[in-house]
């Protein structure tokens, strides 16, 4: 997906929400914020209880990828534990398309906090035209799109895991032999967080 050859950008029709479920990945060790950052909090919210509430309108129901060994959050949703450990966020990505009862699964990275339901809305009118493609998030300002905040088709799973089984762990690398497009959202919509001074500013 690095080579421009490999994705595009598109404007935006759209798949319901019963044939897509929902995973926040919060498997990820949070060395440089200092502490779980899953449970960090924007305006009195935890980032995971906004990615949990961004991510409701859209799809059946939402799966929290939890990492390996698996944290414990205290929402009434399915956790999925990782099944190679210590393996990145495509880990994350694999258990939750082995569970997920969907065709589709919308991946969102709990450090996105600032995208918005509308933006993801857009992300998932493309896929239905699109049905064998990872659909992601991007800006045209950006060099790379945000795969950890797009739409993973449940076929995935069968290639990731022999990707996995490999010994490989790059999301792009996985990527650059899949059919991408990144769908334009706003710039300071796809800011990460990850330190605490990335919590501070405009949403």
């Amino acid at each position: 997906m690095a080579r421009h050859s490999r994705h595009e950008y598109q404007e935006v029709n759209a798949l319901s929400p019963e044939i897509i479920t929902g995973v926040v990945l919060c498997g990820g060790q949070s060395r440089r914020f200092g502490s779980d950052k899953s449970e960090a909090k924007i305006d009195g919210v935890s980032l995971i209880e906004r990615s949990i509430s961004i991510l409701d309108p859209l799809v059946s129901e939402t799966f929290i990828s939890s990492g390996s060994p698996r944290r414990h959050y205290p929402f009434d949703l399915r956790h999925v534990e990782d099944s190679f450990p210590d393996a990145g966020p495509l880990a994350g990505i694999l258990s939750a398309l082995d569970a997920c009862p969907s065709a589709f699964m919308l991946v969102l990275a709990v450090d996105l906090p600032f995208i918005t339901s509308s933006s993801l809305q857009k992300l998932v009118d493309q896929q239905d035209k699109l049905p064998d493609t990872v659909v992601v998030a991007g800006s045209s300002t950006r060099k790379q799109p945000q795969p950890l905040c797009g739409i993973w088709p449940r076929s995935l799973r069968h290639p990731l895991r022999a990707y996995l089984e490999a010994g490989r762990r790059s999301v792009f690398g996985f990527l650059e032999d899949q059919r991408v497009v990144a769908i334009e959202v706003p710039e300071k919509e796809l800011r990460n967080v990850n330190r605490r001074r990335d919590l501070d500013g405009d949403i």
